[in-house]
């Protein structure tokens, strides 16, 4: 069983933990990336085919107040400086890790992550007679368990695997427990 005590779990490598995908900060930037090269392009296009910059373009080069000495250069610079700084750390830290408290008689809390539980609930599914392949998932507060089966009827196998989850997590975690979804595919 893959646990540790919460001090060890914090203090290990980020590598060797699951991250979460951010995936709302990188659409927000990609869409602002992709919004600022499709301008940067057109203004290309525009200035290959015209001979000249658009008139926005222009207007700002001839603007002697904007210099980097400036005070709107100086701003503008530092946003762009903390957009960067802010983006990169976002690059670089871990997200957070997704953590299950394990009953123990310990005085600190044990926990074991998600790949942990995922591989208890495989292997001791994997066991089951009549089950060629498990896939196990765990999302925000639940378990997916996807079964393989050569069998034709799989309503007492779809109870049995849940049945030996439910028994895995009680055995595993302390209450409150994740929800459990079995999904049983008959490859027959």
């Amino acid at each position: 069983m893959n646990t540790a005590p919460l001090a060890q779990t914090r203090s290990s490598s980020s590598a060797a933990g699951h991250r979460s995908t951010r995936w709302l900060a990188s659409g927000i930037v990609a869409l602002l990336l992709g919004a600022a090269a499709v301008g940067l392009i057109a203004m290309g296009i525009n200035r290959y085919r015209d001979g000249q910059w658009p008139e926005a373009i222009e207007s700002l080069s001839r603007d002697s107040s904007l210099t980097w000495g400036s005070a709107w250069g100086l701003a503008g610079a530092i946003a762009l400086v903390i957009i960067g700084l802010t983006l990169l750390l976002l690059a670089l830290l871990p997200g957070p890790r997704r953590n299950f408290v394990v009953p123990s008689d310990d005085l600190g809390a044990v926990r074991i992550n998600a790949a942990g539980i995922t591989r208890l609930i495989e292997h001791r599914t994997d066991s089951i007679d009549g089950v060629t392949n498990v896939k196990v998932r765990t999302q925000r507060g639940s378990v997916a368990v996807n079964v393989s089966t050569p069998l034709r009827e799989t309503a007492e196998l779809r109870r049995i695997v849940k049945t030996t989850t439910e028994a895995v997590l009680q055995e595993s975690l302390q209450p409150p427990l994740p929800r459990i979804n079995v999904n049983v595919r008959s490859l027959s």
